[in-house]
């Protein structure tokens, strides 16, 4: 099994224990954060499409973009497994995942 695979895999299950519902609990200052991780490249404009637009749930958005290694410049996969590493030890969006424990999705009206 390669890294992104296993990456995958530990993305997938973590999320699965903790995000429930249809979409995302993020709020619209937290979808920022993830976007501007991605310093201007292109691939702010599929983050802002999964997140903004479809709402996917913020695991699944991360599992499909360690999919994309193929169609991704290097520096762009790398900050997408960094992204992946942040969200599997809870760094990437301080407390989301204690919201989500909680119960409180933390959703702000400009999200809706």
């Amino acid at each position: 099994m390669c890294l992104s695979d296993e990456l995958w895999s530990q993305v997938i299950e973590k999320g699965r224990k903790f995000e429930r519902g249809v979409t995302h609990q993020l709020t619209s200052v937290e979808v920022g954060e993830i976007m501007q991780k991605f310093n201007g490249s292109q691939f702010q404009e599929q983050v802002a499409r999964d997140l903004r637009g479809a709402r996917y749930k913020l695991y699944d958005a991360v599992g499909m973009w360690l999919q994309s290694e193929r169609y991704v410049d290097q520096k762009t996969y790398g900050t997408i497994e960094g992204i992946a590493r942040s969200y599997l030890d809870e760094s990437l969006v301080p407390g989301y995942f204690s919201r989500l424990q909680k119960g409180h999705g933390g959703r702000d009206s400009s999200t809706s």
